[in-house]
């Protein structure tokens, strides 16, 4: 532990003020902080990778700009949006078991723009997913 000794200006009498600081020097203060930037530099390293990842399986006109928030938030209405074309599968499935028709009508046959560019990112990567 070091103690400095200070002169801080005079006061209104003309008499100068001493005061002593003293100052903590512990080498092992700086192993926590390091390890704590390294801990939040991995952190970074970790959801970089990540939102690059979610970028690249996300179609490119659901994400706006490149920013976290814009990859996240197209992601978001990409998830969405595939979890209403699953609802709409399941139903028509359902549907199909329940009373089968003679062939599917001209509509059903044609898939909307997002319905296609979906199906294409679905197909062309194999999604893998841990158990955690």
């Amino acid at each position: 532990m070091a103690v400095l000794h200070c002169r801080r200006p005079s006061t209104e009498e003309g008499e100068p003020r001493d005061r002593n600081i003293t100052i903590c020097c512990r080498t092992s203060s700086r192993t926590p902080t390091m390890s704590h930037i390294t801990v939040e530099r991995n952190r970074r390293k970790q959801m970089n990778d990540n939102l690059k990842v979610l970028r690249s399986l996300t179609p490119c006109f659901y994400i706006k700009k490149g920013d976290q928030a814009s990859i996240i938030g197209g992601v978001i209405e990409f998830i969405k949006e595939l979890h209403q074309v699953l609802q709409s599968l399941e139903s028509q499935k359902r549907r199909k078991s329940l009373s089968p028709s003679p062939g599917p009508s001209p509509r059903q046959l044609q898939p909307s723009p997002r319905q296609l560019a979906n199906a294409n990112v679905i197909s062309s990567h194999s999604f893998q997913f841990d158990g955690a």
